[in-house]
């Protein structure tokens, strides 16, 4: 019985041992998709490899970025495609209480990207503030969000910008809003995630919450109650008084969700317009942004944030 037993272990371990021996390892499953190869043959990649050389920013202009020839743990053979993460959560529609999504983009044609990347290099990357990671661009001729608008959206591994034809080609007065939605989703991270600005964010939010708790996420339609006589009226809350400049980036009916949009809003609007052209902005009520205390006590927060990055 002890023989067979131990005949039976030494089959079992040949057995293994012929099982490791046919599975093939490949070492370039960690492959980084985010190094651009030259291709001097080829002028958009090679442009595509200049800006990378120079920047260490990769660009691209389609959402898949590379394919492998993979084999599963059962030996089956199969091609895995690395593509771009543009959104931060599973899905869903966009709400005041979810954040900013993009929910549709159109490729831009390849031969506009070498004078989008000249545009991007006088432009933008001498703005960028030293020491800012940029984990791709991802160029698209349009896209649609609930967020910002439709010149940059900030995904989790690209920031995406749109109208890569017009990169260039936009008015005096484009050009600055475009260029201040680019550096708004380019320093998203570092305003939020570094840990760099963590108490001027935390006065910045208490500029509201400290008027109203609820302050954020507050429906702006109000709440239909009764006065001393009797009679009902609608209650709206001032939303200029609470210090937000405008209506959620994702939902027009609500407040902005959290201090992160609301930061970026005055972050982006301070960019395009000067100090002065942003106190005499009117809000929908009449009366300029100026005559709110609690504008004015976020705006010297931002502009002083502003100053620590090197931006006017």
């Amino acid at each position: 019985m002890k023989h067979i037993f131990l005949l039976a272990l030494a089959i079992l371990a040949l057995a293994t041992s012929c099982q490791k021996e046919d599975v093939t390892e490949f070492t370039d499953y960690d492959k980084n998709w985010f190094v651009i190869e030259d291709n001097s043959s080829d002028s958009v990649q090679h442009a595509e490899y200049e800006f990378y050389k120079d920047f260490d920013v990769p660009v691209f202009i389609n959402d898949t970025i590379g394919s492998q020839q993979r084999v599963d743990m059962w030996g089956n053979e199969y091609t895995h495609y690395e593509t771009l993460t543009l959104a931060y959560s599973m899905g869903g529609n966009a709400s005041a209480y979810s954040g900013p999504f993009m929910s549709s983009y159109s490729y831009c044609d390849k031969s506009v990207v070498p004078a989008a990347l000249r545009w991007l290099r006088e432009n933008i990357m001498p703005l960028v503030p030293k020491n800012t990671h940029i984990h791709s661009f991802f160029l698209v001729e349009s896209f649609y969000s609930q967020a910002f608008g439709s010149y940059a959206f900030k995904g989790v591994n690209a920031v995406v910008i749109g109208n890569a034809s017009r990169l260039g080609k936009m008015s005096r007065t484009e050009t600055k809003t475009c260029v201040a939605a680019i550096l708004r989703a380019v320093l998203t991270d570092k305003l939020f995630n570094k840990g760099l600005f963590d108490e001027q964010m935390a006065s910045f939010k208490a500029v509201a919450t400290n008027q109203n708790e609820n302050a954020y996420n507050l429906y702006t339609g109000g709440k239909w109650v009764q006065d001393a006589n009797g009679n009902w009226i609608q209650e709206k809350p001032d939303i200029y008084a609470l210090g937000f400049i405008g209506t959620s980036a994702s939902n027009s009916y609500y407040t902005p969700s959290d201090v992160q949009t609301d930061f970026l809003m005055y972050f982006e609007k301070l960019l395009v317009v000067s100090e002065e052209e942003f106190d005499a902005t009117l809000s929908s009520d009449g009366h300029s942004f100026s005559s709110y205390p609690a504008i004015m006590q976020k705006k010297a927060i931002v502009i002083d944030i502003l100053k620590q990055l090197g931006l006017k």
